[in-house]
């Protein structure tokens, strides 16, 4: 479904009294956080260019590999590396990799290529754009819109038990979508809203 079909669900599931405005922020709130809550496949993508390089729909970094000289560089924080060469200004083979807000860094200063695998913030729905989620998942965007409409009106029990059904069913597309994996044991990394957690 596009946007705006999501949008006419919700609309039609008895909440054509609210404006349109609120609607598409509830959906659009809806689709954000669903999106946030896993290391989904369909928000992975992979960069590769010289550093620095600004990453401008970052969620967070999977890898980093120099892949002219066809090695994996190690993450680390600023601080971590200043406290060793506090100008950050040295050349050479690139060992470190660096988050600078949202631009990537490399220490040593190195002009080789780098493949970055990270995970990107979805992005937000235009009218006529399908939501990245699978389409046979999507309807759990409008179960969770719906979430957000019963708190509005005071509903907080039902909204309660449509927030846990909905977790029901996160649960499902989680055994769909990100255990495919059979062969050995893997964790399901959940990141956010509460940080790093294993399933």
């Amino acid at each position: 479904m596009t946007f705006q079909e999501l949008v006419n669900t919700l609309k039609a599931e008895g909440y054509d009294y609210c404006v349109t405005n609120q609607l598409e922020d509830w959906v659009q709130r809806s689709y954000a956080q669903l999106s946030a809550r896993y290391q989904w496949p369909w928000l992975e993508e992979t960069k590769e260019t010289t550093a620095p390089f600004e990453i401008k729909d970052l969620r967070y970094v999977l890898s980093v590999t120099d892949t002219t000289q066809e090695r994996p560089l190690w993450g680390a924080t600023r601080q971590w590396i200043l406290e060793r060469y506090p100008k950050l200004e040295e050349n050479g083979n690139a060992v470190w990799w660096f988050l600078d807000n949202l631009t990537l860094r490399l220490f040593p200063l190195s002009e080789d290529k780098v493949a970055v695998r990270y995970v990107k913030k979805a992005p937000k729905l235009e009218a006529a754009t399908e939501p990245l989620i699978p389409t046979e998942w999507q309807y759990l965007i409008i179960d969770q819109a719906r979430v957000f409409a019963l708190k509005n009106n005071d509903e907080f029990q039902v909204a309660n038990e449509l927030k846990a059904s909905v977790q029901a069913d996160l649960n499902e597309m989680i055994a769909d979508q990100l255990r495919r994996d059979w062969q050995s044991n893997r964790s399901i990394v959940r990141t956010a809203p509460y940080g790093y957690g294993y399933l």
